[in-house]
Order: structure tokens, then sequence, then C-alpha cells
């Protein structure tokens, strides 16, 4: 009897499992660390290009709102964000500046991914005479895309009941192209290291 006789007639129970050493997908907490990293990644890039711009003197101020975090049994929790990531005031009529970062794996953003908090303090931003961004990365096979899309001309899409946003629905004009800060558009983007102001080369 051939090897692969021997494999067809063994019961199921004989046969070696995902759970004793064969590995046929990645599991839930695998696919959520890594996105984590990913996010945690796209705000670092967030953070830079909001240094670059005070620089610039294009803002004043600005600040990363984490989530407030605390040890409970021996465990960092998290607690729920109340705002956008990313506030500030902007030098031009001392404008308030709201932004909120997503990165996505492959090509859509469903809009649920915005917390309901997050998308009011974009409106009124915006409503006001203020600044409001989605900053958006789309994560790709070949790389990563970047955006940094006005809040109310975001081109969500509905299919079926639920909206999204979808990478080919959006302008060029939005991209955050390399070396550039998205605050000022055509000007080098600053690299600040300790006491120096380095600026990127187009």
């Amino acid at each position: 009897m051939s090897d692969s006789s021997k494999i067809r007639e063994a019961p199921a129970s004989a046969l070696p499992s995902a759970g004793r050493g064969v590995v046929t997908r990645s599991s839930p907490s695998l696919r959520g660390r890594a996105a984590k990293a990913a996010g945690d990644a796209f705000e670092a890039f967030c953070e830079g290009q909001h240094r670059g711009a005070q620089v610039l003197g294009v803002l004043v101020h600005w600040a990363h709102n984490e989530p407030k975090s605390k040890v409970v049994g021996g465990r960092l929790i998290f607690a729920k964000k109340s705002g956008t990531d990313f506030s500030g005031v902007l030098a031009e009529g001392a404008r308030a500046l709201a932004a909120e970062a997503k990165s996505t794996k492959g090509k859509t953003l469903p809009r649920k991914r915005i917390e309901k908090l997050q998308a009011e303090q974009l409106d009124a931003v915006s409503k006001v005479g203020g600044v409001a961004y989605l900053l958006v990365e789309f994560r790709l096979p070949h790389g990563f895309c970047r955006f940094a899309i006005p809040w109310l001309e975001v081109p969500w899409w509905t299919k079926r009941t639920a909206e999204s946003l979808s990478l080919e629905d959006i302008p060029t004009k939005y991209k955050i192209l390399p070396g550039e800060c998205y605050l000022a558009r055509g000007k080098a983007m600053p690299v600040v290291s300790g006491r120096r102001r380095v600026f990127a080369r187009d």
C-alpha cells in the first residue's frame, strides 16, 4: 500500500490538526496586533507631519489626543477616545484644526471606523470655519497610499446600507506626496532632529 493510500484511508482523528502544528491562517490576535502596529506607525507619520507644519509656521500648536489608559488586573486597558486623533491651532486666522487618522488594509475604509464623537468634532470644526481632515492610509501589497482629505469633501459611497471610502474615488490632489506637508502643499517638509532643522529634498 502506498503512502498516499494510507493517508486517504486514515480517519480524520489521525490527521494533524491546526492546533497540533499545522497553521492554515493567521489568528485573529495576530491580525489584530498587525493592524495595531500599522495604525501606530501611521499616527507616528502624522505626528511628523504636524511637527513639520509647526516648524514651517503653519501651526502654532498641535496635540496628539491619545486615549487614556489604566492597569486592571495586570493588563493595560485603553479607554475610548472622545475626539479626533489630532487637534491644533493654525497660524492663519487662529483657526482650529481637527484631524482623524485611519490606516486600512486594502482599498476600502468603512465609515463605521470613525466613531460618532470623532465625526461630530470634524463636522463642528468644519462648520465654524476651522480646518478638518480625514488622514487615511491604504495599505496595499506594493506599499501604501496616503491622503489628507477635507472632511466635508470625503467621497463616501453607500453599498446597501453601509458607507465606505474607496481609494479609486479620491481625487489625486489630496494625495500626500513623499516629502510634502499636507498643511503646506508645495513646501519642502522639514525634519526636526535635535536643535537642527533639516529640510527634505524635493
